[in-house]
């Protein structure tokens, strides 16, 4: 933390601004104001020994109000970006050291790197006070555990066989479900206070199906993970609906070449912290439209957002299928970058929730499936999105759903510990800091069944705080029309362990895709458009915006950028 002097009348936080730090305060006094309505509230006041702006530790988010000193003030100050630095390396740097341990267990050394760092997040911390029983002689054995600190000693017959030490483990027998004979053959007593890592059997079937089937995949884990990746994706990009989307799309993209100099605005389509959204066409064709989406240079830099940009280009450039908005190409002049994308005209499906209240089951499994589909596509890249909600699915002239807005996906073998996402949709591992990957699009995807089947998201509050305390803590409440199978598979979706989450487990995303709330659903039919969708979107022609507010919006103008474009190169 750095230490910091604030005169008095000094504003420590401004309302409105985006929040970066947290502030302890060491000396003096400050006042929390808010501004509502023209009219300035005084909320508090706070002496030595307080904490504010700790919003900021978890989320980049508005400040919700201000802080100005009463009198000369010393404050300690940490920002985000620290603070998430420090707590993701403390997260990445245990998760090694469970796995090295694991590697160590016969029964998991022929299991990949990747599968070892799944069953590492699946371990549960269990802690013994000093000459407590752990397991019993003749106990079913249904359990390992890895010493993180104390000792444990095993007696058999009265007689001490075995000592274990911090780093040492036990019990790995127990991982064989199909010995459904296998009994503790000792009692394991703490010798002192310990603390220990405890991996259940039914967790490694959950995640990886029987010891005995992993067992016979030892000769497959000798593959270089980087070979292994590039024959599952040549696999999935083999496939006949795959392939045709791609070489359609290829073809597509080399007739749509523009230069923006070619391009006439036709209006206003949206906008986003960064820049606008608008339509436009090639001069003298409007049978062709686009969406051409505008980003400020300067805004990218000020907020530290270059690698998200440039994220989002890569992997669009890598990404085809009929549910994903495509993109055509990219340019730059000196205020911004430019995004050429596929226009999808029947607005978003946030306004059209909006507009309905909710929408009844069919209706909400159309949408989730194309959900579901698209986060099977894209895991089978590595590839994890991080950002659904309903203002980034986008509906196309038919009514057919296509996600847009990729500035937070990224390639994910593992895990990744950056912060993102919005606040309604963000999974616990997000907001705890202890490394994230697929599963946070399946968690988004629970979060999406429930407010399309509620109208509302299921940890909703009016305090962003509130929200995060809710995702982490509270039990799901489920209004009194969802189904059976809506229960179940948001109950599944929405699993706080992502160990434990379906789409996570064994299976994977089939196991989504399989669940009785898809039955009799054609996935195919959805990709190949032989389906009518639930709500169809008018759309008279290429040029229509009765789907879109603001058309007459005024013109984008952000400043000249003069800095290095480096970032931007590839644009």
């Amino acid at each position: 933390m750095a230490k910091k002097i604030i005169k008095e009348g000094e504003l420590i936080i401004k309302q409105g601004d985006v929040g970066a730090n947290v502030y302890v305060l060491y000396e003096g006094k400050v006042e929390i104001d808010r501004t509502e309505d023209g009219a300035e509230k005084r909320l508090a006041v706070k002496q030595s020994g307080k904490i504010f702006g700790e919003l900021s530790l978890i989320h980049s988010c508005p400040r919700t109000a201000s802080v100005k000193a009463l009198c000369d003030c010393v404050v300690f100050v940490l920002d985000r970006f620290t603070f998430r630095s420090i707590q993701s390396g403390q997260s990445i740097r245990k998760l090694a050291d469970i796995c090295k341990f694991l590697s160590q267990v016969d029964l998991l050394a022929s299991i990949s790197i990747s599968e070892r760092k799944k069953i590492a997040e699946a371990m549960v911390e269990v802690e013994f006070e000093k000459g407590q029983v752990i397991c019993k002689k003749g106990d079913k054995g249904d359990s390992m555990f890895i010493i993180e600190s104390g000792r444990v000693r095993t007696c058999k017959d009265g007689k001490d066989v075995a000592s274990f030490k911090t780093g040492d483990f036990f019990g790995e027998r127990s991982l064989l479900l199909d010995d459904a004979n296998h009994r503790r053959g000792a009692t394991c007593t703490a010798v002192d206070d310990c603390v220990l890592l405890r991996l259940d059997a039914a967790a490694v079937e959950l995640l990886l199906g029987p010891v005995k089937h992993i067992l016979k995949a030892r000769a497959e884990s000798t593959k270089c993970p980087i070979q292994a990746r590039k024959e599952r994706i040549s696999a999935f990009q083999g496939s006949e609906r795959i392939s045709q989307i791609t070489d359609d799309w290829k073809k597509i993209q080399d007739e749509r070449k523009v230069d923006l100099k070619d391009l006439e605005r036709i209006g206003y389509l949206g906008k986003g912290a960064f820049g606008f959204v608008s339509l436009v066409h090639r001069k003298g064709d409007k049978n062709h439209t686009y969406a051409l989406k505008a980003i400020s240079k300067q805004r990218v830099v000020e907020t530290k957002q270059e690698t998200h940009t440039a994220q989002e280009r890569s992997v669009l450039m890598e990404l085809h299928h009929p549910c994903i908005v495509r993109l055509y190409g990219t340019q730059q002049d000196k205020k911004c970058i430019y995004f050429l994308l596929e226009p999808c005209l029947g607005g978003d499906l946030f306004t059209l929730l909006r507009t309905r209240k909710l929408f009844d089951e069919p209706t909400a499994r159309f949408y989730a499936a194309t959900v579901a589909d698209v986060w099977h596509y894209m895991h089978s890249l590595d590839i994890i999105y991080r950002d659904l909600k309903p203002e980034n699915l986008l509906l196309d002239s038919k009514g057919f759903l296509k996600v847009t807005d990729f500035g937070f996906a990224k390639e994910v073998v593992d895990f990744t510990y950056t912060m993102c996402g919005t606040p309604d949709y963000l999974a616990p591992e997000v907001i705890q800091g202890k490394g994230h990957g697929k599963g946070v699009d399946w968690w988004t995807l629970g979060v999406l069944i429930y407010e399309l089947l509620a109208g509302y998201p299921p940890f909703y509050s009016r305090k962003q705080m509130r929200i995060y305390v809710k995702i982490l803590h509270a039990n799901l409440h489920f209004p009194a029309h969802f189904t059976k199978d809506a229960r179940s598979i948001i109950d599944g979706l929405l699993t706080k362990r992502q160990s434990e989450r379906l789409g996570v487990t064994h299976g994977g995303s089939e196991s989504v895709k399989n669940h009785p709330f898809f039955a009799d659903f054609d996935f195919d039919a959805l990709l190949q458009g032989d389906m009518k969708p639930p709500i169809e979107m008018a759309t008279s022609s290429s040029t229509d915006l009765t789907h879109f507010k603001n058309k007459k919006e005024k013109e984008f103008d952000p400043p000249e950028y003069t800095g290095s474009n480096k970032w931007c190169e590839s644009f």
